[in-house]
């Protein structure tokens, strides 16, 4: 498919093709119409998808069961939360390069510019993050504008620094990620993001049996897991980066890559932001520790779920091509975000919850029926997230980019909105973030359902 994209830094458009993501749509698209995609195909396009996004966020409350095995307790996994809350919004600014790669990074000259144009995004993340593990300007971000109490600001600020290195090693994937998604590789892909699983996995217990916990130590299990998926990617991708052809004819510079990669990071700018308003808006609240403790504990769960929802939107790219009706795709986007969001809730049943709570978070017994309010407020937060991602992946094969960019502008600025509302009437901080995150969903889906509609041949191929 030869794509026409605007070059913000030459001031030309470039055409370009792109290659599939997957080899899985082209089996789905080849030969067959729409009404022969059944469920059981969405599902089973769906379900590996979703175990790779899910289990990358689950690592997460993971490790910070190290921090929470500390003088603390979950105090710690809120203030690691905040840490890499931070580590993430600061590391969107690189949130397009894989998009980047698989554009301009298929040939020998392209990748290597392209892993030029990572190292220095790089460089710039990792200046921005040493600026704020200044001690001053850390108390002034944590402890002045969050407003985090000293308890939860003295955690966020250790895990922050430490999480420099974590930083390095996402960026280090990026290039060697993007060889095997453009030679279509993904399962290799996933297999070196198993192993980070993996590795997780086997360290959390480790690091707690040899009493290496707190904040610190919960990223440097982080690290070494994800030393895990970097090593392995690069070992996979070494055949391919070999295979990349010769570049025949112009090849885009580092500053047209560099150009190209910044208003791709800027919807995850957004939702990023979004995650620091919540915290923001919580700690304003009655018994601000309590309410994060309560929030993070339910969100452990259900973010990854959400995360895991939104992936619809790659099973929308892959089949969207071949639809003349879409109402097979709508029905099964509802499934998955009613499958997505009833999970969380096994783990707030009398045992489950005992099992993961109790003794792998460490809970307090009194804080745990806030935990099972918050877990049910967040019910539909899956939903409202796969139906986004259906949205977005729609918008994206009809080439509307700005749809999903006023999507996403939209929902930061109705969660703000919806946020500061809560704080006014005194809602309690455990019920803010289900709120806000359901009323904000339903804002940006509307927005880009008005803005894809608005094209009149949506539903023809591109």
């Amino acid at each position: 498919m030869i794509v026409t994209v605007w070059n913000w830094a030459g001031a030309r458009p470039l055409s370009i093709d792109v290659m599939d993501i997957t080899n899985t749509r082209k089996k789905i698209t080849d030969g067959s119409s729409a009404e022969q995609t059944s469920y059981g195909s969405l599902f089973r396009l769906f379900i590996p998808l979703a175990i790779q996004a899910a289990s990358q966020s689950f690592t997460y409350p993971l490790v910070a069961s190290i921090a929470s095995h500390s003088d603390g307790g979950p105090l710690n996994l809120a203030g690691m939360a905040q840490a890499m809350t931070m580590m993430g919004l600061l590391g969107t600014l690189g949130a397009g390069l894989v998009t980047t790669g698989m554009v301009y990074g298929a040939t020998k000259t392209g990748f290597a510019r392209f892993k030029q144009v990572n190292w220095l995004f790089t460089v710039i993340v990792l200046a921005m993050m040493a600026l704020l593990s200044i001690p001053s300007l850390a108390h002034l971000w944590f402890g002045r504008v969050l407003g985090l109490p000293a308890s939860i600001e003295k955690p966020s600020y250790q895990a922050f620094v430490a999480s420099l290195l974590l930083q390095i090693l996402f960026y280090l994937r990026n290039p060697y990620q993007v060889c095997l998604y453009i030679h279509g590789a993904t399962t290799l892909a996933s297999l070196a993001t198993i192993s980070r699983i993996a590795g997780t996995i086997l360290l959390v217990p480790l690091f707690i049996h040899v009493r290496l916990v707190g904040p610190i130590w919960a990223v440097m299990a982080q690290a070494v897991a994800v030393s895990f998926e970097v090593i392995l990617s690069w070992y996979l991708a070494r055949p391919y980066i070999h295979q990349l052809p010769r570049t025949v004819g112009a090849s885009a510079t580092r500053k047209e890559m560099f150009a190209f990669t910044l208003p791709l990071s800027a919807g995850a700018f957004f939702l990023n932001v979004a995650g620091v308003m919540i915290s923001w808006a919580i700690v304003r609240t009655r018994n601000p520790e309590q309410m994060l403790e309560a929030y993070y504990l339910a969100s452990g769960l259900a973010g990854p779920a959400a995360f895991a929802a939104s992936r619809v939107q790659t099973v929308a790219l892959m089949i969207l091509p071949r639809l003349s009706n879409e109402w097979r795709l709508k029905v099964f986007v509802l499934l998955v975000g009613l499958l997505m969001g009833g999970l969380p809730l096994l783990f707030i049943l009398p045992g489950m919850a005992d099992m993961y709570y109790a003794a792998i978070q460490r809970c307090p017994p009194e804080l745990m029926p806030l935990v099972r309010i918050s877990a049910i407020g967040l019910l539909f937060h899956p939903l409202t997230m796969a139906v986004r991602g259906y949205l977005e992946g729609k918008a994206a094969y009809l080439k509307q980019p700005v749809s999903n960019l006023a999507g996403q502008a939209v929902y930061f600025v109705v969660l703000t909105c919806i946020a500061l509302i809560c704080i006014a009437f005194c809602i309690p901080g455990y019920l803010l973030p289900a709120l806000a995150f359901f009323v904000a969903n339903i804002a940006a889906i509307l927005t880009m359902q008005l803005l894809i509609a608005r094209r009149k041949d949506n539903h023809l191929e591109v």
